[in-house]
């Protein structure tokens, strides 16, 4: 993933605005039904929000660690008073429902787009697939980052460019 990069926000700010898209159906494993998009801070008005980013639905890490982790991990984010998690990449609503159900999420992950990366642009943290390591053509991708959100107000943010030190379920659990 291409590590350079330059944060257009930071903690104390508000979430700039945004429209991501879920299926609207994450338990049905027979059908994805028609996205429906939300706006980020009506979703996170009044509410404890952690989103987290992933560069690719179905990719390694992600799979086998990263979403994972904030499943097994919820009941404990729930307890600290998060009242939501949700899950983006730039790929489809589709392959996020269908990722999110051979994952299991449930209700525990909101399984979100960010077509284009449009979002995640405005935080500074989008990247194009030809540029640093995977080389593909890909379209625009998504850094992995997280952020804790409080009534819209950034509480924490950070990238990992590989691994997960900083934007995994323990890292939040830390923080809180």
């Amino acid at each position: 993933m291409a590590a350079e990069y330059t944060l257009k926000v930071k903690e104390g700010d508000r979430v700039p605005e945004g429209t991501l898209w879920h299926s609207g159906n994450p338990e049905d494993d027979d059908a994805c039904a028609l996205p429906q998009k939300f706006s980020i801070s009506e979703r996170v008005k009044g509410k404890k929000v952690v989103i987290f980013s992933v560069p690719a639905s179905f990719s390694p890490t992600c799979s086998e660690k990263h979403v994972p982790g904030f499943v097994e991990k919820a009941n404990d984010l729930k307890s600290k008073g998060i009242d939501e998690v949700i899950c983006l990449s730039a790929d489809t609503v589709w392959s996020q429902d269908a990722w999110g159900k051979k994952l299991k999420v449930g209700t525990k992950v909101l399984m979100a787009s960010d077509p284009y990366g449009e979002f995640s642009d405005k935080l500074g943290l989008k990247f194009e697939t030809h540029e640093g390591q995977f080389r593909l053509p890909m379209g625009p991708r998504t850094r992995r980052y997280i952020l804790l959100l409080d009534d819209g107000i950034i509480k924490y943010i950070a990238v990992d460019a590989a691994g997960l030190e900083a934007t995994s379920a323990e890292a939040v659990l830390a923080r809180l």
